[in-house]
């Protein structure tokens, strides 16, 4: 089918320019499709990062019919679910809609900004069991707690898969700028083998690499570069696509699907974020301090909501400090000591002085360097599902990230010139077990170890390996039933 043959109360989403850049969750989506017992999808992520077309363009290569709701500009769609019987739902959109393309296991329907029409949510435990149909909701204020106070009672508790979704990563960057997805694999390859990147592989990748930190991943925004080759074009378009996210700030919906922004709560959201460049520009810690905020009697009870807002919406990422570093991470961190990052690169940068952009694509940076490079790390680690933990026992030493590997613990140490690596060395020598560690250097050099040390530059933290990936690798010599059933208890 093509992108004009959706079925849709939404006429402005057919307007397709024909420029697809392919994204990651797409083999997501297809793994999913391929399983027996799939229930509905919900996607939720930061607003214009690509949700809606990566759906629908999934849903053209693999189904026959794809219907498309939009329940922000239609709210009077929620009548469509006054029962919840799958057939007459079916009825109701079709009247709606004026078609009548339902077909058995070749139908896609997709339900965006789902959380204006709580009632829609709650039918998805009848699509689950009724199986007839497939299911992919999506959302921008999905995760925000109290947007609309109706929402919690209609969550189908099991019979939904929650997905996130995060603007392209440097490797998709790579992918829309030509390069296919056999070639990015190698950097895998030479990560997990510590093999050198051929030096002029490598001089590119840190070219192009240092262009993605000022495009960014926001898939509009990476279109209008490569369309335009403009950075202050593209300065442009982030800025307004920042302030378009401040209108976002503090809404609440109404029980009749109406709007409203609660000042209070808008004014304190709006501080934290102006706060950022303050935030991320120290020398010595980029922990969140309160006193950097506008508000000269900030503390810690009366912003903590607006610093969670913008972490639910998908604005900004938190990184907790450790209490010690273990392999076991979550168990030991303090969740009133932490660090915010922005969750794009570009839109960071776009918050900073235009001059910005040249200091990065020619690496002529005297300031703001260190708080670059750091944000970008945990840009790479946020969009590759990674928790995101530091360790600052005190003033005396700071190790960036913390992150498990398979097999390893690995203390990851943010360069922006080449630099020690003294702190990292003296935790890992006062630890009981100092072979289950690894320090990551990230830096603009190419790849190198020594002993317990690994360079890498910059372009390859989104290639780490996961943790998880070492659980394939696990066998188990497990009884069998039978020779334990002839044994006495």
């Amino acid at each position: 089918m093509k992108w004009q043959d959706i079925q849709t109360n939404n006429p402005l989403i057919l307007e397709d320019d024909g420029i697809y850049y392919r994204r990651r969750i797409n083999d997501f989506f297809e793994a999913w499709k391929r399983s027996p017992d799939r229930k509905p999808l919900m996607v939720k992520g930061l607003r214009q990062s690509g949700k809606t077309k990566a759906i629908l363009r999934f849903g053209i290569e693999n189904y026959d019919s794809v219907i498309y709701i939009d329940f922000r500009n239609h709210a009077d769609y929620a009548k469509i679910f006054v029962d919840y019987k799958i057939d007459a739902i079916k009825e109701r959109i079709s009247a709606a809609l004026g078609i009548s393309s339902f077909i058995e296991g070749r139908t896609l329907i997709v339900f965006d900004e789902i959380q204006d029409c709580p009632i829609a949510r709650g039918s998805l435990k009848n699509f689950c069991i009724d199986g007839r149909y497939d299911v992919i909701c999506s959302g921008s204020m999905l995760g925000i707690s109290g947007y609309n106070e109706d929402m919690q009672q209609f969550i189908p508790v099991g019979y939904e898969r929650i997905v996130r979704f995060e603007p392209m990563d440097f490797e998709e960057f790579l992918w829309a700028y030509g390069f296919d997805r056999g070639y990015t694999r190698g950097f895998y390859r030479a990560v997990e083998e510590k093999r050198q990147i051929d030096p002029s592989v490598h001089e590119s990748m840190i070219k192009l690499f240092r262009l993605y930190m000022v495009v960014g991943g926001m898939p509009d925004i990476v279109k209008t570069y490569f369309t335009h080759h403009d950075l202050a074009l593209v300065r442009r378009e982030q800025r307004s696509l920042v302030d378009s996210y401040r209108d976002d700030f503090g809404t609440r919906l109404k029980s009749d699907g109406r709007s409203y922004v609660k000042a209070v709560e808008n004014a304190k959201i709006n501080a934290v974020l102006d706060s950022m460049p303050s935030q991320l520009s120290r020398e010595k810690t980029t922990k969140f301090t309160y006193n950097l905020l506008a508000d000269s009697h900030a503390k810690s009870e009366k912003y903590e909501g607006a610093i969670e807002w913008l972490v639910n919406y998908g604005l900004l990422r938190k990184c907790e400090n450790l209490e010690k570093i273990d392999t076991i991470q979550a168990g030991y961190a303090k969740p009133n000591q932490f660090k915010l990052f922005f969750a794009d690169s570009g839109l960071f940068c776009s918050q900073l002085d235009a001059s910005i952009a040249e200091s990065i694509i020619f690496d002529s940076m005297d300031s703001f360097k260190g708080a670059i490079y750091e944000n970008i790390v945990c840009d790479a680690f946020g969009k590759s599902g990674r928790p995101l933990y530091y360790f600052s026992p005190s003033e005396r030493g700071e190790i960036d990230f913390v992150t498990n590997l398979p097999g390893k613990t690995a203390l990851v140490e943010v360069k922006a010139n080449k630099g020690k690596t003294r702190f990292s060395d003296s935790v890992i020598s006062s630890t009981s077990n100092p072979g289950r560690y690894v320090i990551l250097k990230l830096t603009a050099q190419n790849i190198g170890q020594f002993e317990n040390k690994v360079t890498l530059p910059y372009y390859l933290a989104g290639f780490l390996p996961k943790e998880e990936d070492g659980l394939s690798d696990i066998e188990l010599d497990l009884p069998d039933p039978k020779d334990l059933i002839r044994k006495p208890i």
